[in-house]
């Protein structure tokens, strides 16, 4: 009796003749109910799992071998043997998988829900999340076909104000996606609503692939918003989403909004500024850290958040004199100190901050005052260097080592304590823009020093007033100078 297949059966694989002729349609391998045997009940009723049944497959084939009295040498037994092994790798390598997945939840699940004290967390949080903590984990998914009315899973942090607030710079990680590529996922800031207070549109990174964009928080998946640049050279496709980390500054002395994003494998992509048609994109007067997720199992950390002002402010303060510090600015700039100025410079800025508050405060009160003074041995010998006189600035670039800043007292005025060593020179100006065009002036000044050797500090009136009144900050404190110049001369 011939049996006949159905409309929807899949035909076998005819194996090759050994005398190379095709075989008859009839001759088709057997199913399993077909068998020239029986199989065993073990096998039926005990093998419960792939590996159980490779098992019984080893015992079976040394079975067959003891009975027959083929050794693995032999060709069938030999490539059924092989057919096991390979098998068996394969069900060990998935329980590996297995077990490699099971454990990445784990560690998911058993992150800390709360930072520690002072530590970055979402604050507000709308769909199934929750507030208070510095993971979101996305427990339903939320996208195009969610139900009417139902909330985006999306999280923000502290709002921060984006309005002359030193740079704002955040951290996520991604720790789950499930597609592996961050797809439906969403990363950057949140603007805030003037009116409510509450979230308006956001400016985001998307993983997948690599844009940036501006959207409404809670846009629907199916529309993208306001498409920007690329914000990395390729994207996290391709399993580089886990593990991922992207870095967000919030400038608010530029007003630009920069990414950089480190996959998964390591690769460190550079700082780019967020562009919409070649245009930085400015920042929101009052903004937040933002993470929207659509896929369940999705889990993003909001792993740190500083602010600070840029280290240039503190390099600044510290080329100036005492006299010239700004106090606010240095002060401000030592509250949120740049993650990149070294301890030292950060220790040598608040001894630089005492002393100018202190030199300050004196000056004000006209007690005392410090003076730039010019070494009296250099000006006799810098014939050649200085053939006229040189601005402060000047001399500050090319002989810093000619300049020396003292502080003289009132007191120190009255009892006349330097008069046998300092000198203090006032001229007239033979042009508006210099006093001493052709040098005739200097010339005098030398040969008077020439001829009084024990002089060993010099104050010229042109160095002194030059050498801030190039600037507003120069005008405060040479208006500061003078007065205490006035009080300490009287």
């Amino acid at each position: 009796m011939v049996r006949r297949e159905s409309a929807d059966s899949t035909p076998r694989r005819t194996p090759p003749s050994s005398q190379g002729s095709s075989r008859s349609a009839s001759s088709v391998a057997p199913t399993a109910r077909e068998l020239p045997f029986e199989l065993p009940a073990s096998i039926i009723a005990e093998s419960v799992s792939r590996a159980d049944q490779l098992e019984e497959l080893e015992r079976l084939l040394a079975e067959v071998m003891a009975d027959t009295g083929s050794t693995t040498g032999d060709m069938p037994c030999a490539r059924l043997g092989g057919c096991i092994r390979l098998l068996r790798a394969e069900v060990a390598d998935r329980k590996m998988e297995g077990l490699r997945r099971r454990r990445s939840h784990e560690e998911v699940d058993e992150t800390p829900s709360r930072r520690p004290e002072n530590g970055p967390t979402f604050v507000e949080t709308l769909g199934n999340l929750v507030a208070g903590c510095p993971i979101l984990r996305c427990e339903v998914p939320s996208g195009p076909r969610q139900s009417q009315g139902m909330q985006p899973c999306c999280g923000r942090g502290e709002w921060q104000s984006g309005e002359n607030n030193g740079i704002i710079s955040f951290t996520f990680k991604i720790l789950k996606s499930k597609l592996k590529d961050g797809g439906r996922m969403r990363l950057g800031i949140v603007a805030q609503d003037a009116s409510s207070g509450g979230m308006d549109y956001a400016l985001w990174f998307n993983p997948y692939n690599g844009y940036f964009s501006e959207a409404a928080y809670d846009v629907p998946e199916v529309e993208a918003g306001k498409l920007g640049d690329m914000v990395m050279s390729g994207s996290l496709a391709r399993g580089k989403a886990e593990g991922a980390y992207i870095d967000c500054q919030a400038d608010t002395i530029k007003n630009e909004l920069r990414f950089a994003i480190t996959d998964a494998q390591g690769y460190r992509h550079p700082w780019s500024i967020a562009h919409f048609r070649k245009k930085p994109v400015p920042l929101p007067a009052v903004f937040a850290p933002f993470v929207r997720m659509g896929k369940q199992g999705d889990a993003v950390e909001l792993v740190s958040l500083e602010h600070y002002l840029p280290g240039g402010v503190i390099k600044e303060q510290l080329s100036k004199p005492p006299l010239g510090v700004l106090v606010a600015d240095l002060e401000r700039a030592l509250s949120m100190p740049d993650p990149s100025v070294p301890d030292v410079d950060l220790a040598a800025a608040r001894v630089k901050l005492a002393n100018a508050r202190e030199v300050q405060q004196l000056a004000d009160r006209g007690t005392s005052c410090p003076f730039v003074w010019l070494d009296a041995d250099a000006l006799r010998d810098s014939v050649e260097e200085m053939p006229v006189l040189m601005p402060f600035q000047a001399l500050l670039i090319e002989h810093p080592e000619w300049l020396h800043t003292e502080v003289i007292t009132l007191e120190d005025a009255c009892r006349r304590t330097h008069a046998h060593d300092h000198c203090a020179i006032s001229h007239r100006w033979d042009e508006r823009e210099t006093p001493d065009p052709s040098g005739v002036q200097l010339e005098a000044i030398r040969t008077f020093l020439i001829e009084r050797q024990h002089i060993k500090r010099v104050w010229i009136e042109y160095l002194e007033s030059r050498a801030y009144r190039t600037t507003e900050l120069g005008e405060c404190t040479y208006t500061r100078a003078l007065g205490c110049d006035a009080d300490v001369g009287a």
